[in-house]
């Protein structure tokens, strides 16, 4: 809210997205929740191994982030 993609009100259905989601770049969404902007979308590194998202995010996105990240 306070990055002003969104607003909320109490109640059911209460979040709205204040522009068109093909307007929202994930710039904007790093920019909204990342608090360690030392390094642009950067990836926990203690990872639960016994988790299968866990056990292959590094492999399956570290080559996409590099690229993102440059």
């Amino acid at each position: 809210k306070r990055a002003g993609l969104i607003d909320t009100k109490r109640g059911p259905g209460s979040i709205k997205l204040l522009k068109p989601l093909d307007q929202v770049t994930f710039y904007d969404v790093y920019v909204a929740v990342e608090k360690n902007k030392d390094e642009l979308f950067n990836f926990h590194e203690h990872v639960n191994l016994d988790c299968p998202v866990g056990r292959n995010i590094h492999h399956a996105l570290s080559d996409k982030l590099f690229k993102i990240q440059r």
